[in-house]
């Protein structure tokens, strides 16, 4: 069953493409936003991974070489300030040698426990004398920047609908005073 609308007046209709125009414009606009935010979210997290593991690599080339564990530790520590990062693996020739993670919280932790969330990974080879001595993989989560965009799009959308208010109260009274009783 469709509802029949009739339109009064003059008035009425350009109300309603005011209305419908506006919330198309904002509606596209907000969604150009967030597709050009998740691609610069994408780009930003590759180029932070490519950073992290190349300095790791270089930085516990040394430590490692030198079985030195706690300079590893602080090393890894120390990469763990970044807050996109949710773990950092050091791994020899079969294993596991080194593990920081963070636990539910985001606390940093030393657990070689399991992965199970979508992260995006980048790894190096760690090289002394350039023979591979091992590897390290850096594990990020975009969680911290969608949630910021995911922000940014409830405070657009409030500025939209304040906007889009007072330009629909702004065209209603005009129309009405300068237009319809001039």
């Amino acid at each position: 069953m469709f509802l029949k609308i009739r339109l009064a007046g003059i008035q009425e209709k350009l109300n309603l493409i005011l209305i419908f125009t506006i919330t198309a414009l904002f509606a596209g606009l907000i969604l150009v936003y967030n597709f050009r935010a998740e691609s610069d979210i994408n780009n930003e997290l590759s180029e932070l991974g490519d950073f992290l593991v190349k300095n790791l690599s270089v930085s516990l080339s040394l430590p490692l070489f030198n079985f030195d564990e706690p300079s590893v530790q602080r090393i890894m520590d120390a990469s763990m300030i970044e807050r996109q990062i949710a773990v950092i693996r050091v791994k020899g020739d079969y294993d596991v040698l080194f593990d920081t993670s963070r636990d539910d919280d985001w606390n940093v932790i030393r657990d070689p426990g399991d992965i199970s969330e979508n992260y995006y990974m980048k790894s190096s080879d760690i090289l002394k004398d350039n023979e591979k001595i091992g590897s390290v993989e850096v594990y990020l989560t975009a969680e911290f920047a969608r949630k910021e965009l995911d922000d940014s799009l409830v405070r657009m959308v409030g500025v939209f609908v304040s906007l889009g208010v007072l330009l629909f109260s702004v065209l209603f009274f005009s129309i009405r005073k300068r237009v319809i009783f001039p």
